[in-house]
Formats: structure tokens, sequence, C-alpha cells
């Protein structure tokens, strides 16, 4: 019995070291590159390639932010791989210049806002999470309201003639002890970044818009419910045709058994 107990308990430690061992194994190594003010440019081509067949996370560690792209969340598609920016910028509103239209600025003056600004058009060759430093800027103690600041679009009845609109993101967001702002992220987008109130989002009312993701004739869209129909009775016929057809010929076995057993008696 002694020996039986001790047999089990090396069986059991074995299964123990080798379940430690993958799971080292399959611990992704992380690769980290810098990247300056003057290069902030990622190849993305050049960087990713390099390490496509091997399983590693890739962190970029930019002038004011850090980039995290985690291996299981890379793009296998080489064709998605751009180029992209790893210079991130934060700084108040009233300092954004022509960056940020007229007519927000004025909107948010009675407010605390920072404008967060990426390189406008950039796609990132998988799931990113972006970790974006304050630098002293921002009030890590302060909770704040994120928008998205899309320049230059005409998205909606409400927002048409307006030079920009804001899509909101988040409200209750509180950053990181150092003043941190996380997102998650596979396309550049510029932010505002608003520190929450009784008054900020009616400051931004004019000019927020939602997406209308199906507008231009999606599947589901109210014009193309006729066909819906037609399909679902196309099916449903379908379906019964081949139940009466089953149907049938179970019935025609049975027949064909009573016959023969007719004949043989």
């Amino acid at each position: 019995m002694k020996t039986f107990t001790k047999l089990l308990s090396l069986l059991l430690l074995c299964m123990l070291m080798l379940g430690a061992v993958c799971t080292a194994s399959d611990t992704p190594e992380v690769l980290t590159y810098t990247y300056t003010e003057d290069a902030p440019e990622v190849d993305a081509q050049k960087l990713f390639l390099s390490v496509y067949e091997d399983v590693c996370d890739i962190r970029i560690e930019g002038p004011h932010a850090v980039f995290h792209f985690f291996y299981e969340n890379i793009f296998r598609s080489t064709e998605k791989w751009h180029s992209f920016s790893s210079a991130v910028g934060v700084l108040p509103l009233a300092e954004a210049g022509a960056a940020v239209s007229t007519e927000i600025t004025k909107a948010l003056a009675g407010e605390t806002a920072y404008f967060v600004d990426f390189r406008d058009g950039d796609f990132y060759p998988g799931t990113a999470s972006v970790t974006v430093h304050g630098d002293g800027v921002l009030d890590p103690s302060a909770v704040y309201a994120l928008y998205e600041y899309v320049p230059g679009v005409i998205a909606s009845e409400e927002t048409a003639g307006k030079a920009a609109s804001v899509r909101p993101i988040a409200r209750g967001l509180s950053l990181g002890a150092d003043g941190a702002l996380a997102l998650t992220l596979t396309e550049a987008h510029d932010y505002l970044l608003v520190v929450q109130s009784e008054t900020d989002a009616d400051a931004l009312t004019a000019y927020v818009y939602t997406p209308d993701y199906d507008a231009g004739g999606g599947f589901f869209a109210g014009a193309n419910i006729g066909w819906i129909v037609f399909f679902v009775i196309v099916g449903l016929g379908l379906a019964g045709l081949v139940i009466y057809l089953v149907t049938v010929k179970v019935i025609m076995k049975k027949r064909q058994k009573k016959t023969a057993v007719v004949k043989k008696k």
C-alpha cells in the first residue's frame, strides 16, 4: 500500500512538473523596441515579419506612449500590416491650435479638456493595447469623459455643416496612478479627454454623432426585407418537401415489406 502511494505521488509530481514546463513554453516572449521623437515611424512589415513564425508579443515604446501587441492579436495577414507612428501627444485643448476646430474649442471653453493627438490615418498590424502617458499634464485623480474627435466629417443631419464631430466613447473614466490613459485600438484616432462635470456633455451636444452602420443599404436594411421573407419562405418550402419525400419513402418501404410477407405465406 505504501509503495502504491509513493508511486501515485511520484506520478502526480511528474504531471505537475510537465504542466509547468508546458505553461512556461507557451508563455510568449516580449520583444521591446524603442522609438524616439525624431524617428517615431514603425516599419511594421520589417519588424513584424522578422518574428512572424515566433510566438512572441511585440512592445513598441514611443516618446509618449507604449503599444503592446499580444501575439494572438497580431493580424496573420501581412497585407494588413502598415507602418505607423509611435508619437502620441497630450496637451491642453487651449494649446491644440488648428488641430481642433474653433467651434469645439469654444464649446469646451468652460470645461477642463485635453487633446490626445495620434497620427491620423495610421492602421496598426493588429489589436494594440496602447498606454498614453499623461506626462504630468493629466490629473490622475480626476474622472474623465472620452470622445473620438473626427475633423471635417458630416456624419449625420445633426452635425451637418459642422467643422468637426465627436463620438462618445466612455464616461466615468479613471486614469492610472501616473496619469496614463489606456486604450485598445486597431487604428489611430484623435480624442478629446474632458474632465467630467455637470455641463461637459451639454457643451458637445451639437457635435455628437452616432455612426449609422446600416447606412447605404446594409443586408438587414428595410429595403431588403422582401428578399429576407422570400428566402425564409423558400427555405421552409424546401424543408417541407424533404420531409414529405422521406415520409413517402418510409411508407412505401413498409408496404413493400407487408406485400413480401403476404406472398411468402
